[in-house]
């Protein structure tokens, strides 16, 4: 194991805010988080963790649904705003729960949105779904409206799995008629969750779908006059730095449980391994050291990998259970095209 560990410099702070959602994706990688919220106190604790730094980091708000507790929410933002913390602050919802009012407040605040939806209707009902296991994207598809009346930008996530990776270019497509979708990310399959209820694609698959996407969109930034940003072609330029995609394998994240329990990895919420802290106290530093390197013995075959350098290394949420040669080859992807 490498070791790179210094003092605490946060580069991300993730809030769960809320373990409950209104929706049941077949795949939920928070199934087994208690449905309860987190309140405004530890909300506030939860970003001082990162006061006092002089690096700017990530405040991000998750769930379950993180609308659902919105309250915290605003707690949380406002106590970054009184610090006058550096922070780029973001939330990743299904949108179900949008209003203008929520929407304004959170464009006002500089909040970036970020929206999960995994391709057009028929594929992302297939896989996101109602408790009464009916299809998601109405909901979905009505607070992205609420965003584009306002005229706020937004980014879409799509959870790449063997159901819809035959289809992906279609949330390209989709992200275009939207017209307001500044930002297209993929996120490989994980087994966190109801993760492993659902099968992760094939890397021919998912090279083939990459390959694919970034060809459409070309197409579409060409006809419209705009384009919308691939998060993970950003993150294949930039090179040579060990592990540098992710803050929690590197020991710069933090991810606070709605009880206020703090984690090393937001996929190991609840994981008594992976367990650094609480917000009340901060983060216990031995726990710390011990989780990250649990967390960097995932990715050993990683570190003996010749394209290290390029590619920055793996998600050890997803190659804790073994080798994720899909990840590999969407990074190869990515990458041919520079």
């Amino acid at each position: 194991m490498k070791d790179s560990l210094g003092p605490v410099s946060l580069k991300q702070v993730v809030l769960s805010l809320s373990g409950r959602c209104n929706y049941a994706c077949r795949y939920c990688y928070a199934a087994g988080q208690k449905g309860e919220d987190m309140s405004e106190a530890v909300a506030r604790k939860a970003v001082a963790l990162a006061a006092g730094q002089k690096e700017k980091f990530i405040l991000q708000f998750s769930g379950g649904e993180p609308l659902l507790n919105f309250p915290a929410l605003q707690a949380a933002v406002g106590y970054a705003e009184e610090k006058k913390l550096d922070c780029v602050m973001q939330v990743q919802t299904n949108a179900s729960l949008l209003t203008e009012e929520i929407a304004l407040w959170l464009f006002r605040h500089k909040v970036g949105i970020g929206v999960s939806l995994d391709g057009r209707p028929k594929v992302n009902d297939r896989l996101r779904r109602t408790k009464k296991g009916e299809g998601t994207s109405v909901f979905t598809l009505r607070g992205l409206e609420v965003l584009r009346r306002l005229g706020i930008g937004c980014g879409l996530t799509c959870t790449v799995t063997k159901e819809n990776v035959n289809e992906m270019e279609g949330i390209a497509e989709l992200a275009y008629f939207l017209g307001n979708v500044r930002r297209l990310g993929f996120d490989l399959l994980r087994a966190q969750g109801r993760g492993s209820e659902v099968s992760p694609p094939s890397p021919q698959e998912a090279e083939a779908a990459i390959e694919r996407v970034r060809r459409r969109n070309e197409e579409l930034a060409a006809l419209t006059g705009y384009k919308i940003e691939l998060t993970q072609e950003e993150k294949a330029a930039k090179k040579g730095e060990w592990l540098r995609h992710c803050p929690a394998v590197r020991g710069e994240a933090v991810f606070v449980a709605a009880d206020g329990s703090l984690y090393a990895c937001a996929s190991f919420i609840g994981d008594e391994k992976f367990y650094i802290g609480c917000a009340e106290r901060g983060i216990d530093e031995k726990l710390r050291r011990q989780a990250t390197a649990a967390l960097q013995n995932m990715l050993t075959s990683c570190q003996r990998c010749p394209e290290l350098a390029e590619c920055g290394g793996g998600c050890a949420a997803r190659w804790q259970q073994g080798a994720y040669p899909a990840e590999c080859a969407c990074k190869r992807a990515f990458r041919a095209t520079l």
